[in-house]
């Protein structure tokens, strides 16, 4: 809302010793493992529409490569509420995305620098009937990424969340897929599909300050690395 704005910091650690091929099955790889920290930040300049940035930075290692780190994501967004009543609401959301150098050592691997998107957001929620007065929560995001140099993509987020113990507790169970689409001049650029799961938990320390904390694991991919990491988080809201 007008006003009002929420600030995320994200460190996570990521492993990976297999890879899916371009026909599904999982095949023994190199070891690989990245640092990664991310600082998103959203901030309603209306009731209606939001602005948000996000940066990143990452440290990778692998036998061959040794260490290298390097910035990453630099995305910005930009959401648009189009409809709304009490318990549901529906919006539009566009970024654009210029990757640093840490692109070149990233997995799942992407040969393009520069990345835009579009998407439509559902949301709905209510409460539970019981003495507790516990609520949810459900999102889905459809849309749609260009990679330019690469095959675009299909997005399809799923979250759901429960709150608990008076709304101080989040339960939150999180869905990325990611679908290549053909592309008309770079038909050979990283393609590769991937499907990962995340479930975490947010405990709100202060009314304005959150710790969250969970895992996030590949679970079905095409011609992309099979990972699994742990991160912790910061929200602040503003």
């Amino acid at each position: 809302s007008r006003g009002h704005g929420l600030d995320i910091m994200t460190l996570r650690y990521y492993t990976s010793h297999q890879f899916w091929a371009s026909n599904g099955h999982l095949q023994s790889s190199s070891f690989y493992k990245k640092y990664d920290i991310g600082n998103y930040l959203e901030y309603g300049l209306t009731n209606n529409l939001t602005i948000g940035i996000y940066v990143s930075a990452l440290q990778s290692y692998t036998a061959t490569t040794g260490t290298k780190r390097a910035d990453h994501d630099n995305k910005i967004y930009g959401q648009y509420l189009l409809w709304h009543n009490d318990w549901t609401a529906l919006s539009t959301q566009v970024f654009v995305n210029k990757l640093g150098d840490a692109v070149e050592y990233d997995i799942p691997a992407r040969n393009s620098r520069f990345n835009t998107g579009e998407a439509l957001l559902l949301g709905t929620s209510g409460k539970f009937n019981n003495a507790n007065h516990q609520s949810w929560w459900f999102d889905v995001l459809l849309g749609v990424i260009e990679r330019y140099r690469a095959s675009n993509q299909i997005a399809i987020d799923l979250t759901g969340g429960i709150n608990i113990h008076d709304d101080r507790i989040l339960l939150l169970l999180q869905n990325y897929n990611r679908c290549s689409l053909d592309h008309p001049i770079y038909p050979a650029g990283a393609q590769y599909n991937l499907i990962t799961v995340s479930p975490s938990l947010l405990y709100w320390i202060h009314s304005n300050i959150g710790i969250q904390v969970g895992i996030t694991e590949d679970v079905y991919g095409q011609n992309v690395g099979k990972g699994v990491s742990m991160f912790v988080a910061s929200w602040f809201k503003i």
